[in-house]
């Protein structure tokens, strides 16, 4: 939305501020301080699953991460979902954090909408930071599967795996599937 509205473009170059240190799970070690354009920060934040980027871009969006949060919970309510709350920008630092399979794909259905996004879930591989981070998605269907728009694979020991998938029919219908917790790839 921030960047359909003009708020900041892909050019813009974001400064990663004290809160990237010792973030958890995925990332792409920025340190406190490192500049990246917004295209790259969502390169790492969608391809690579990296928290820290998606720090950075929440900051950018919103002041600070608390607040970033606040919009998400409200984008969540208006978007009609009472089963998904939010704690952190990424989805792994809190036991109170939740949704479901459906409210994920309500979310994921609002994403395919913004077309400058789509080359984002769609790739397999990139570099960033000056080609000294390679990024790899979970998401195999990315170099695999012909009608793949992409979105998100993830797996963490808790979470097991899980993917939201979008792909479109030769009429131009989108399909999005959503899948928790299964137990491999």
């Amino acid at each position: 939305e921030d960047m359909e509205t003009g708020k900041f473009s892909a050019d813009d170059m974001l400064t990663a501020s004290q809160s990237v240190a010792g973030t958890k799970g995925s990332v792409i070690w920025l340190e406190p301080g490192d500049s990246l354009s917004a295209d790259e920060l969502l390169r790492g934040a969608i391809i690579g699953n990296a928290n820290d980027a998606v720090t950075v871009l929440a900051e950018k969006s919103e002041g600070n991460v608390d607040d970033f949060v606040k919009r998400m919970n409200g984008e969540a309510f208006n978007l009609g979902l009472r089963e998904t709350v939010f704690r952190s920008p990424n989805g792994c630092t809190d036991e109170e954090e939740y949704t479901t399979v459906r409210e994920f794909a309500v979310i994921c259905s609002e994403l395919v909408k913004y077309d400058f996004m789509l080359p984002y879930f769609s790739t397999w591989r990139d570099f960033i930071k000056n080609e000294s981070v390679e990024l790899v998605n979970e998401n195999t269907l990315s170099r695999t599967y012909d009608r793949h728009i992409g979105l998100k694979a993830a797996h963490s020991e808790k979470s097991g795996y899980c993917i939201a998938e979008a792909a479109r029919d030769e009429n131009g219908i989108t399909y999005i599937a959503v899948v928790f917790g299964a137990p491999d790839e």
